[in-house]
């Protein structure tokens, strides 16, 4: 585009400085810059005016081949069909209009809340000794029971941290090791104590969670927000700004396979039943997750089976919850699929307390020291999902990329037409293409060239040997005529009325008639009559012409890219042997049948001038047919030694004259030569006796007829000369 715009300006620049210096041309100084401008133009590599006129300036309208095949057109049009449902299907069921944008979490939080222990009679509780293990070095467990720890059924967990929400960690297998420092303990005053316990209900223990979305462009001129706490979903500028309400969040609790999950007695809540969370049991979310607190994680995770409790109770896991933000394209509807996710690891909490416990002895109060290992569930969201709004940029993009996809059945059908149809997908290549060679298309635009003049002499009623140039014009009148018989079947059936012709006529011979003369030349005839063809009269001229004005430098990029002068020049070449070899051979027979016909015509003049002279008796003839005793020698090479007897000599017998000979002998002839001239004289040569005393008194009358044949005699020879200088020009 920025060359186009370039070129554009600059043709523009060089044309209007042409046209100011042409209207300044009112002194020689004016017209001479005008004249240097216009030779700039004409010097610039590329035709400007060809580029302006013919490509800037100009509206493109590509040409159809249309192939009247019902088969291949049904075919086509069930591709074209089956391509728009597919695009359509694309563009506003999948999408393809809409710009995607990805949540993030709003106002997320975890909450959970103590239950007191509904019965002791559990499994874990009962027989701890079954979840014993021992992995070297990584752990070992050796539970002896349960204990009841209301204030630490749950605590926050700084280590589970999401965006935006702080993780949840219940405890489910707490090892303690208790160091305690009195005068009755050991020799060094220390006292080592261990307990290995399970909590007794972790499986009761409530959790509740607050959820919610944000979403919108990357600027912050629309953003979307909604919480599960509140029915409504608010759009508009996310600083400021007036929000509207669209519509409201559902939120669906499902299971991994997408079946839905009863939590809390329910599995879908709505923003009402939210109002103190989605709340259900730590047992119930796992439900959700498809496990228990007794399931082997082995069963989870098999390709890690080394390295792992033999339940998840022991070693505890990372329990995620899974929030996925679905929008209705009007944002009017958001819908919120919850998923649990149980992530088998260890996941181990570590702290340290120094405490004083009361105690007996001589030391009084001694210091106690607790280090906890606590195993359990950490609890943590994560936010997916996508939100579609309609984009006007993404739409335009759908309809360009429609418009290429519709264009696939058409280059199928096309292949299948032009390659897989036999013979047939020859006719329909030619008929595609136009295959332009200007070497080859000349031989037919020549042809029409000579159709469109034989048409013109036909229809002025000109004689075929008329020279172009001398033709008279065809009127509007003839034009009429012409046209009458042309449109006889509208004109008959009522059409077409005479004066529509008439109008139509003077139309078409006001746009034929290109000088005004009220005459259409046979130049304009011929123009118009190939008109629609691609090689006019001039390029023919101009590809032909080896000699002209000054080429311009586009001419000679003409030379190096076109290879259209190479074959003319080979063209050239082939000619120029095979006018050799004819030319020989037609000299030949040309040269016999002129001696045989110069001889005739010297015997006859001999013969009549014999006669005329032995009738009269004044005069005694020599050889040459001239009297001898009245013969006058001509300056120069002599006339009366040219015998007429040269003329039937061949080729390599013919006396050689130089032109001073021929342009001497010219003008002496011219110095006495008679006031009726030559003409008079040759008339006189055909006379009968009468005139016999006129050729006896004069001295120069036998020498004309003499010159005559030796004229002739010359002429041969210069054009047998000229025929060597062409071949020799035309092989040089």
């Amino acid at each position: 585009l920025f060359c186009t715009v370039l070129c554009c300006i600059c043709s523009g620049a060089i044309l209007s400085i042409t046209m100011w210096g042409r209207m300044r041309g009112c002194g020689k100084n004016a017209v001479g810059q005008a004249w240097k401008l216009e030779h700039l133009v004409e010097r610039l590599p590329c035709n400007m005016d060809a580029l302006l006129n013919d490509s800037v300036l100009t509206v493109n309208m590509p040409k159809m081949i249309v192939v009247q095949n019902r088969r291949l057109g049904f075919i086509l049009r069930i591709l074209q069909l089956t391509t728009v449902v597919g695009m359509i299907w694309y563009g506003f069921w999948n999408g393809g209009c809409y710009r995607e944008f990805t949540p993030t979490g709003f106002r997320q939080s975890l909450w959970s809340r103590a239950v007191m222990p509904k019965t002791a009679h559990r499994p874990h509780c009962l027989q701890p000794k079954s979840y014993w293990y021992n992995l070297s070095h990584i752990s070992s467990a050796r539970p002896t029971g349960c204990k009841w720890l209301p204030h630490e059924s749950s605590y926050a967990d700084p280590s589970s941290y999401t965006v935006g929400v702080q993780g949840l960690f219940f405890p489910l297998h707490i090892q303690d090791e208790i160091v305690g420092f009195s005068s009755s303990c050991q020799n060094d005053g220390s006292c080592n104590t261990s307990d290995d316990f399970f909590l007794e209900n972790p499986e009761d223990q409530l959790l509740s969670i607050f959820h919610g979305f944000e979403v919108g462009s990357s600027d912050g001129s629309w953003v979307a927000r909604g919480v599960s706490t509140d029915a409504r979903i608010t759009t508009g500028p996310a600083l400021g700004g007036q929000r509207s309400t669209n519509g409201e969040m559902v939120t669906h609790i499902v299971r991994a396979d997408g079946s839905s999950c009863s939590v809390g007695g329910r599995s879908v809540w709505m923003a009402v039943d939210s109002q103190l969370g989605i709340t259900g049991s730590l047992g119930e979310w796992l439900e959700c997750a498809g496990v228990t607190l007794d399931t082997n994680p082995r069963v989870l995770s098999p390709d890690m089976p080394q390295g792992l409790a033999p339940h998840l109770r022991t070693m505890g896991f990372s329990l995620q919850v899974r929030l996925d933000y679905r929008n209705v394209r009007e944002m009017n509807h958001v819908d919120c699929t919850m998923s649990v996710r149980v992530l088998p690891a260890w996941t181990v909490r570590k702290h340290t307390d120094i405490i004083d416990h009361p105690g007996t002895g001589d030391s009084g109060r001694p210091i106690v020291s607790r280090s906890r290992r606590t195993m359990g569930a950490s609890v943590s969201l994560k936010v997916t999902g996508a939100f579609e709004r309609f984009d006007f940029e993404r739409t335009l993009r759908f309809f360009v990329d429609s418009i290429v996809l519709m264009q696939v059945p058409i280059y199928f059908i096309r292949f299948l037409a032009l390659f897989c149809m036999g013979s047939l997908s020859s006719v329909y290549r030619r008929a595609r293409s136009t295959k332009v060679s200007l070497f080859r298309d000349f031989t037919s635009a020549l042809a029409r060239m000579m159709v469109a003049s034989s048409a013109y002499r036909h229809l002025i009623g000109a004689a075929w040997d008329d020279p172009a140039t001398e033709l008279p014009g065809l009127t509007q009148g003839m034009m009429f005529e012409q046209m009458r018989d042309v449109f006889a079947e509208p004109i008959q059936s009522g059409v077409l009325q005479v004066d529509d012709l008439r109008r139509m006529t003077a139309t078409l011979f006001t746009n034929l008639d290109k000088d005004g003369t009220g005459e259409i030349g046979c130049s304009e005839f011929i123009q118009a009559f190939i008109s629609h063809d691609a090689i006019k009269v001039e390029d023919v001229a101009h590809f032909f012409s080896r000699y002209g004005k000054k080429r311009k430098v586009s001419s000679v990029l003409r030379g190096w890219l076109d290879d259209s002068y190479q074959l003319r020049e080979e063209s050239y070449k082939a000619a120029r042997q095979q006018q050799i070899v004819s030319s020989r051979t037609g000299n030949i027979q040309m040269d016999q049948e002129q001696a045989g016909a110069e001889s005739k015509s010297s015997s006859s003049i001999v013969t009549s001038i014999s006669e005329t002279f032995s009738e009269s008796g004044d005069a005694r003839l020599d050889g040459t047919g001239i009297n001898e005793s009245q013969h006058h020698n001509v300056p120069g090479a002599g006339v009366s030694a040219l015998m007429l007897a040269d003329v039937q000599q061949s080729e390599a017998g013919t006396p050689r004259r130089s032109l001073k000979w021929l342009q001497d002998e010219i003008v002496t002839l011219r110095e006495n030569t008679p006031r009726d001239g030559l003409k008079s004289v040759w008339a006189q040569t055909m006379q009968q006796q009468g005139a016999t005393s006129t050729y006896a008194s004069s001295s120069r009358e036998l020498d004309y007829l003499s010159l005559l044949s030796a004229l002739q005699v010359v002429l041969a020879d210069v054009e047998r000369r000229l025929e060597k200088l062409e071949i020799k020009d035309m092989e040089g």
